[in-house]
């Protein structure tokens, strides 16, 4: 963390040091780096954006890996979690649900029923129930 620390310091008057909290540190030691400096520079330097306060939580580690691209894509975040501490069962399956949800009304260019399809619903008054229940909006329009 010491370097960067002195390069947010040095691009952005009054910051404030951070540190990593025990159990971010373990979480860190977790991870399947494959001998990848850069990645885990990276996700040091996104939680540390993603901290308001001093500490950098084990929570703002998984959302900045889960975040990053790798050779397995998303899965490694998303399937790779450890268990225990903050784990969310219901809140980790809902940004799952809440990933696809959004592709699919991209993908259908905002058309709930074809949407749906895409999802596997048998209609579309599920995935809007789905759509409401997650708080998803996008600038899809109000179509069928």
């Amino acid at each position: 963390m010491g370097l960067l620390n002195r390069q947010f310091e040095a691009d952005q008057p009054g910051y404030e040091h951070k540190s990593l909290s025990a159990s971010a540190i373990s979480f860190v030691k977790s991870q399947p780096w494959r001998g990848n400096v850069r990645q885990l520079y990276n996700a040091l330097m996104q939680a540390a954006v993603l901290t308001d306060g001093k500490i950098i939580g084990r929570q703002e580690i998984a959302a900045s890996i889960a975040e990053m691209p790798d050779s397995a894509g998303t899965a490694r975040g998303w399937f790779d979690r450890p268990l225990g501490d903050e784990f969310d069962l219901e809140g980790h399956l809902n940004e799952i649900r809440s990933h696809y949800l959004r592709r699919a009304m991209d993908e259908a260019g905002g058309v709930k029923v074809k949407a749906a399809r895409l999802l596997g619903m048998k209609n579309y008054q599920t995935l809007d129930a789905q759509l409401k229940r997650l708080k998803i909006t996008g600038d899809w329009g109000n179509e069928k």
